[in-house]
């Protein structure tokens, strides 16, 4: 989440439109070794630009940032794949300037979404193998300390103060996050520090044959143990498992577990107004947060 929120404190969803269309797409098969006979903008990236490349004859996928500031996250994203799937997957690196602007490209091997969806127990499986990859590789240095849990609270107040200034949170709502993020920021320093995804969403878990990868590693921080698995059950799409006591799974307790998520569900809906994606919302932000409270 932190290169989104970092984004929007600087632009807004307009400046993210113009700048990718100025990308040219038709000449950036200039850019990359090997004979590119084929590009196309595909969806994906909320502060990138991706597309398919045909290369000497293979499919390949490819990424760069929008924002200059953007090729931080990028370069990031690019060191945790090639140190974590090293020898499993093609992944490469090129600096291309666009338009003048100097760009960073990550090109990898096309990968497939999981054609079903993936249960909570299914998840929780996937993070600690996840987890165990990244503590036997070198993923770990190119994760900057200041892409931390801490941050992201900080962010968290700020996201309050503005939908609570814009009348989109409320009172009731404002005093139960204040009462659980205060708990949590007492709480979290005495939380083991563990290296996370940041973004573990349904469509960043990919795979190849039997084989899953997770990709998107631009938000990767130093979050704590069981935060993945928080985050991916507030995805609109995993509120069907809210029934099924999908708490306790982590190192944390329940209020706690709670109060991450809440966090979590609070960043969304600041990111979604800033970003003008929050017109064709199912449920207000007080609903969306409500939901979180009543967890148990």
């Amino acid at each position: 989440m932190l290169s989104k929120l970092r984004y929007v404190a600087r632009k807004d969803a307009a400046d993210l439109a113009s700048d990718r269309a100025r990308l040219p797409v038709s000449s950036l098969g200039a850019c990359f070794p090997g004979q590119v006979i084929q590009t196309r903008s595909v969806e994906g990236g909320t502060l990138g630009a991706c597309f398919i490349v045909v290369r000497d004859a293979k499919e390949m996928f490819l990424k760069t940032h929008i924002d200059p500031q953007g090729a931080r996250a990028l370069s990031k994203e690019i060191g945790v794949l090639g140190s974590l799937y090293e020898g499993q997957l093609q992944i490469e690196s090129f600096d291309c300037a666009i338009n003048g602007n100097p760009h960073l490209w990550l090109m990898m091997d096309m990968l497939a979404h999981h054609p079903g969806e993936w249960s909570p127990v299914q998840v929780q499986a996937l993070i600690r193998d996840f987890a165990r990859a990244l503590e036997n590789s070198t993923a770990a240095s190119f994760v900057p300390v200041a892409d931390n849990f801490a941050a992201l609270q900080t962010e968290g107040v700020q996201a309050q103060e503005y939908l609570a200034g814009l009348g989109l949170l409320s009172r009731e709502v404002v005093v139960k996050l204040e009462s659980l993020l205060t708990r949590l920021a007492d709480v979290s320093k005495h939380l083991d520090a563990a290296l996370c995804h940041g973004d573990l969403g349904p469509r960043n878990l990919m795979t190849s044959g039997d084989r899953v990868f997770a990709i998107d590693w631009e938000d990767a921080f130093w979050g704590i143990e069981g935060y993945d698995y928080l985050y991916w059950l507030t995805f609109m799409s995993n509120r069907k498992h809210y029934a099924d006591g999908v708490l306790g799974k982590t190192p944390m307790d329940k209020d706690i577990e709670i109060a991450v998520m809440a966090l979590i569900v609070l960043l969304k809906c600041y990111l979604s107004h800033r970003l003008g994606q929050h017109r064709d919302n199912q449920l207000s932000f007080d609903q969306r947060l409500g939901e979180i409270f009543t967890l148990h």
